[in-house]
């Protein structure tokens, strides 16, 4: 990731992945990037269409894009990603955005 990282989210639960090579990745630290306005497109329209104020009901896996964005990794490893480690990751992110 080039940016300099912004918050480090160990996983309770690493996963592997398998690279192009052969060989395997194990994944144990996800890198949250600094949150930019690019980002913001992987909001799902009901964060963007909600009133000021009101807090926005957001399904777990509507923010799989926006963890893929955050730190690098491709959609598809990100949906390898431990159910409790992704709300600790979505809790970290709605942090960065000051919810």
């Amino acid at each position: 990731m080039s940016e300099e990282a912004v918050t480090n989210i160990t996983l309770e639960y690493p996963i592997t992945v398998q690279q192009d090579d052969g060989s395997k990745l194990v994944i144990d630290t996800l890198k949250i990037g600094r949150l930019k306005a690019k980002h913001l497109k992987h909001l799902p329209e009901s964060m963007l269409n909600g009133k000021k104020g009101q807090k926005a009901k957001l399904k777990i896996h509507e923010i799989i894009p926006m963890v893929a964005g955050l730190t690098g990794y491709s959609e598809s490893i990100i949906e390898e990603v431990d159910l409790d480690d992704l709300f600790k990751i979505a809790d970290a992110i709605g942090e960065l955005m000051g919810e």
